[in-house]
């Protein structure tokens, strides 16, 4: 199967955080499976596109355009960044999906990660539900 992991963060740009760390764990366990798999992560500098342990890693900054609209509450402030990152993840999936479809894509939530794809119909999901960013934090 063609599998399209979306996560935040994957190592090393961002660490070993919990979420970085269970993608990495999935990926190369579906891959030593034998599957094909692609990573879309939140870049720390620059975007990229390499080849890490085997599979092919996408790394997409944050979406300027919709951090410069200004149109999220005060109550609401990680909620604009949070889109911004996500749109961006899910674009950078979605140029992949139309080049090569993915049978199915791995997201960590629902509420930020999944909501677009979800939406979208075009590529079935899997959701693993591992935490939840509040829009109040």
């Amino acid at each position: 199967m063609r599998i399209g992991i979306i996560s935040a963060s994957f190592p090393p740009d961002f660490g070993w955080d919990g979420g970085a760390t269970r993608a990495y764990e999935l990926a190369m366990g579906l891959k030593a499976l034998g599957h094909e798999i692609e990573i879309f992560a939140l870049a720390a500098e620059i975007e990229s596109e390499t080849i890490q342990d085997g599979m092919r890693v996408h790394r997409v900054l944050v979406d300027q355009k919709l951090v410069q609209l200004k149109v999220v509450p005060k109550t609401t402030p990680n909620a604009l960044t949070i889109w911004s990152s996500r749109s961006a993840l899910w674009k950078a999936a979605l140029k992949a999906h139309a080049q090569r479809p993915f049978d199915v894509l791995d997201i960590p939530n629902i509420l930020w990660d999944g909501l677009l794809p979800a939406i979208s119909g075009l590529v079935p999901i899997v959701v693993r539900l591992q935490e939840h960013e509040s829009l109040y934090d």
